[in-house]
């Protein structure tokens, strides 16, 4: 399916979230946009459960060190700025 529209979700480990939220996306009356998931090394059973129970969404997966992956500090919000001017964004 060619999208126009696409919903990106990132996750860390927000297993019972995440399918909350794909639940209620599935139930959407729209059509013509696809599911994205981006989840950045879920130990809970998060990329599992998106694989079981949701095959048409399509699964990224990180090791825990995508960019931006850290807690908003000063420092991180620094370094966040500078990576938009990259191709790491």
């Amino acid at each position: 399916m060619t999208s126009s529209l696409y919903v990106v979700i990132p996750v860390h480990n927000r297993r019972e979230l995440t399918r909350r939220c794909l639940e209620c996306l599935s139930r959407q009356t729209a059509t013509g946009f696809e599911i994205v998931v981006v989840d950045d090394g879920s130990t809970d059973g998060t990329a599992e459960t998106i694989r079981r129970e949701f095959p048409r969404v399509t699964l990224l997966q990180g090791d825990g060190d995508l960019c931006g992956a850290e807690p908003p500090t000063s420092a991180s919000r620094t370094r966040s700025s500078a990576a938009r001017r990259t191709s790491c964004v």
